[in-house]
């Protein structure tokens, strides 16, 4: 009995740990009002509007950001192509995000860490857009 006891509480809390938490950007704005974003878990958002932040793709969490057009700076994260992985980065883009909507940014390309192309899907529509980085905004 003991030990179904200590097997249930380790693992409630190795579940507990691995939950995933959301993150709104500005809780002033009601989420209806936001739009939303995941993203791969090889990328990693560096700065938003030119400010800095550390969201990644872990757990599949949501990223809450005000609607609108925003500018995202982001970098690759133990990003594995063939015998090669990446990390780092921080290449900028600019994309206008509806209220409402969930997005999913992924990989699509690497080149090396200054030319990589993402794709950003709405599932709203399910429609997409390839963004070429390191061609434009750096």
């Amino acid at each position: 009995m003991k030990q179904l006891v200590i097997f249930c509480l380790v693992s409630l809390f190795v579940f507990a740990s691995c939950e995933t938490t959301n993150i709104v950007y500005d809780d002033a704005i009601p989420i209806e009002e936001m739009a939303s974003f995941q993203i791969s878990t090889s990328l990693k958002v560096n700065t938003f509007n030119s400010k800095e932040v550390n969201w990644t793709g872990a757990g599949g969490r949501k990223i809450f950001i005000p609607s609108g057009e925003h500018r995202l700076t982001v970098g690759l994260s133990n990003y594995k192509q063939g015998r090669y992985t990446y990390s780092g980065g921080n290449l900028g883009f600019i994309y206008d995000f509806k209220p409402g909507h969930l997005y999913y940014i992924t990989i699509t390309k690497v080149v090396n860490l200054h030319e990589i192309t993402i794709r950003i899907t709405d599932r709203a529509d399910n429609s997409s857009v390839d963004i070429d980085l390191g061609t434009g905004l750096n």
